[in-house]
């Protein structure tokens, strides 16, 4: 009877184990792991590809979009979003939204959602 419920209780942790494995989307190029380097055992994404060799995420983090720009010079990140922006003798003339907003918004609000998520509970 002994063995019976230790075997049990074996294959719960293990089904919740590979449940939380099931549950941890990674981003292309990445696969699931232990993050020992972080020095806990939650579940990450570990890049594999040669583009985020060993670069890391949350498991389940939204993915950035590219920002899509028509006539542009270039794209700026700052404190306050992502832009398309016209650079003419070193100087920006103009800066606008990514013309793909819809994507942008939805990223902002999933970013949200997953952070919201991850606050840490006291």
């Amino acid at each position: 009877m002994i063995r019976f419920i230790f075997l049990l209780a074996c294959a719960s942790l293990i089904h919740f184990a590979f449940q939380e494995q099931l549950e941890c989307k990674c981003w292309p190029g990445y696969e699931v792991t232990n993050d020992s380097i972080a020095e806990t055992t939650d579940l990450r994404c570990l890049g594999v590809s040669w583009i985020a060799y060993n670069k890391r995420h949350y498991c389940n983090q939204p993915v950035r979009p590219h920002c899509k720009c028509t006539n542009a010079t270039g794209i700026v990140t700052d404190e306050n979003g992502t832009y398309c922006d016209f650079t003419k003798n070193g100087e920006s003339q103009k800066k606008w939204d990514c013309e793909n907003a819809e994507k942008w918004s939805t990223y902002k609000k999933n970013t949200e959602e997953f952070n919201k998520g991850r606050a840490v509970k006291v």
